[in-house]
């Protein structure tokens, strides 16, 4: 993240958070925030301040806090962003035996030779 957009998110976090953000993180940006968020986007900048009342915490956020919401990740309800619930949104892979992949295989292709736009492409090609 370049020095003056750096100095800019330093600006809004201060008029955001007020006294608690300059007493805990002083009136320029660290060498942490900066190290933190070096390849960080604009973009996904704009969406971790977006995304700060999600957090659900008068304080401000830390580096590392902050440089979450900038991920794009999902936010828990309680805006803890816990490993549980972001665990429990992920779609796990179904686990398929080689005759139920075989059988869903099958249904596929007959459903898809079933279907009146492939029996006119077919009847088409025939004439």
């Amino acid at each position: 993240m370049r020095k003056k957009a750096m100095i800019r998110l330093w600006q809004v976090l201060s008029e955001l958070y007020g006294h608690k953000f300059i007493s805990q993180y002083g009136d320029e940006p660290s060498q942490v925030w900066a190290r933190a968020l070096e390849n960080v986007g604009f973009e996904n900048i704009k969406r971790g301040i977006e995304r700060l009342p999600e957090r659900k915490d008068e304080w401000p956020p830390t580096a590392i806090e902050f440089f979450n919401l900038c991920r794009d990740v999902t936010i828990s309800p309680d805006g803890t962003n816990s490993a549980a619930y972001i665990e429990s949104k992920i779609e796990k892979p179904l686990m398929l035996t080689d005759e139920m992949a075989y059988e869903r295989a099958q249904r596929g292709r007959d459903e898809l030779f079933n279907q009146d736009w492939a029996n006119e492409i077919i009847e088409g090609n025939a004439q």
